[in-house]
């Protein structure tokens, strides 16, 4: 959550700008989508990176909605404590997942 590695930090992702997170390589792609990682944008992204941002590198497709929801909402708990604990990322919720 909190480090770069097989892919970027996910701490604080939801309302992060997508390929913005210092230190990671991003596919072109993503860095020029203009996306801000939303509920709704994380859910589309994992039913299909590529439909969603064509040209991104992300090799995984998540296909079962109930398993992406239970990802998403995670990502967005664990992500508020990464903000309250670093302060940084004024993420904007979407409300529950």
């Amino acid at each position: 959550m909190d480090a770069n590695k097989a892919g970027p930090v996910l701490g604080g992702v939801v309302g992060r700008r997508a390929g913005s997170a210092p230190g990671y390589h991003y596919s072109p792609a993503l860095k020029t989508a203009g996306l801000t990682w939303s509920t709704d944008n994380l859910d589309r992204w994992l039913a299909d990176p590529q439909k969603l941002v064509p040209g991104a590198r992300m090799p995984v497709r998540v296909l079962d909605a109930p398993s992406r929801r239970d990802i998403v909402a995670y990502l967005q708990k664990v992500g508020q404590k990464h903000i309250n604990r670093t302060g940084s990322n004024t993420a904007a919720s979407d409300g529950e997942y």
